[in-house]
């Protein structure tokens, strides 16, 4: 009985919570990152961003990429700068996992790219007449509407000068709500450029935040990742992507889609770590 009355307050709070953040639409944000200034051609770390007078860090409020599945990606040839999608990082910044820079990649090396907090490990896209590319990409955790009216998903872009669009994906894998197109008129400058192994010279990069209103969602949906699309006409977008984390305890993997009782379960849990928090305070 105490655990179903727990379950039920926590839906009933976290709910209202989220009705409020429905609305919100996407907007700029505050990249924050060291060293700064930053090198354009080595590592450059995110430490933070800022919106809506709230701070995400990584580690606790910011979800990395953990899992990319291609659905199609226009081939390499032998022509130079053909194909669509590939990884690529400054010309001396970190390879993730060990992962080169590669011009055909796997599933596994663009979620390795994308799966850390070194803004200068990115997806780089061709923009020839045959370049497109449609890609899923999946969150170490669920994404639910944040209830601070912040937006979900924070994406950067090399050169401002590309679109890229999404659409949400839920945790069974079904894509949900309408697709939203991040246009190249909308990035912001996120104060650092890059020169990476596959342009010659630095280039700035821009930032834009995507809402579950953007997404056509309401705030009852828990998402496990979105499905990502370039088409010939959107100039070859490089882009990184982080979620936002709405958990008090950071992330929390994401369960098997039997196991799933619901929206409730997720708040129960939450609401749960917290006591046991207070308690050991105690």
């Amino acid at each position: 009985m105490k655990v179903q009355n727990i379950l039920t307050s926590a839906v009933v709070a976290l709910s209202a919570a989220l009705a409020m953040s429905s609305t919100a639409k996407a907007a700029s944000f505050i990249t924050n990152f060291t060293p700064n200034p930053a090198n354009p051609q080595e590592d450059i770390f995110l430490t933070s961003i800022q919106q809506g007078g709230q701070t995400l860090l990584p580690f606790t409020n910011l979800l990395l990429v953990n899992d990319a599945r291609i659905n199609f990606n226009t081939p390499k040839t032998s022509v130079p700068n053909s194909g669509a999608a590939s990884t690529d990082r400054g010309e001396l910044a970190t390879n993730p996992l060990g992962f080169a820079p590669n011009e055909d990649p796997t599933g596994a090396e663009i979620a390795a790219y994308l799966g850390n907090y070194n803004l200068n490990n990115i997806v780089d896209s061709e923009d020839t007449p045959t370049s497109r590319f449609d890609i899923d990409v999946f969150f170490e955790a669920p994404v639910i509407a944040d209830s601070r009216g912040l937006d979900s998903f924070f994406f950067f872009e090399r050169g401002l000068n590309s679109d890229i669009q999404l659409q949400a994906i839920d945790i069974n894998g079904n894509l949900v709500g309408s697709s939203y197109k991040i246009t190249r008129g909308k990035w912001t400058a996120a104060g650092y450029s890059m020169d990476t192994t596959e342009v010659p010279g630095a280039q700035p990069v821009g930032s834009w935040g995507v809402s579950y209103a953007d997404l056509g969602l309401g705030s009852d949906v828990v998402l496990s990742g979105l499905k990502l699309i370039s088409e010939s006409s959107f100039n070859g977008p490089d882009f990184k992507v982080f979620a936002t984390a709405s958990f008090c305890c950071g992330p929390i993997p994401i369960p098997e889609p039997t196991t799933i009782i619901g929206l409730g379960a997720v708040a129960g849990l939450t609401l749960v770590r917290r006591r046991q928090m207070k308690t050991k305070k105690i």
